[in-house]
């Protein structure tokens, strides 16, 4: 029976979640496994916030530091992965802030010394840096990202556990 000429929407018009895997809210292509995933434990830099902020409450600076004290999580953390056809970090929203891809890889730089342990990826537009700082276990990263662009090692992998 119609009701004056109205039509219920078709089932496709209906959003439909998103469908296939997901690491850190950003969709995976299809083939594409992770191979590292780190979250960097910044705990003590939330707890900072907090403190720094109750200590100047009284001044409107105070309620802003304890704003982001308590979004710390979602405005500031995020993770590093590694997968088969890029590498790159993305925020708790899903939005990737740095990406590289595999193919474009055109140098690894490992810097030590003076208290400093950075391995940064480097592509024409992007690079990344993987900091010692961030507890990152460099010597798998190192691996990982010296043979990644070989095709056999990319597949053969073992894909690791991971946050959604």
């Amino acid at each position: 029976m119609q009701h004056g000429g109205w039509q219920p929407a078709p089932h496709a018009m209906v959003p439909q979640p998103m469908a296939g895997p997901t690491v850190a809210r950003v969709p995976l292509l299809p083939g594409e496994r992770v191979l590292y995933f780190k979250k960097p434990d910044q705990g003590i830099a939330r707890v900072g916030y907090i403190l720094a902020g109750i200590l100047t409450l009284p001044i409107l600076l105070g309620f802003y530091l304890v704003y982001l004290g308590i979004n710390y999580e979602e405005k500031v953390s995020h993770y590093y992965v590694i997968t088969n056809f890029r590498i790159f970090t993305v925020n708790a929203r899903g939005r990737i802030l740095e990406l590289v891809n595999v193919p474009e890889i055109t140098n690894l730089n490992h810097r030590t010394g003076n208290g400093t342990n950075t391995l940064s990826v480097h592509s024409n537009a992007q690079f990344i840096q993987f900091r010692h700082e961030e507890r990152h276990d460099m010597a798998v990263v190192k691996n990982l990202l010296a043979n990644v662009r070989n095709p056999a090692f990319a597949q053969q992998a073992p894909a690791v556990a991971f946050e959604p």
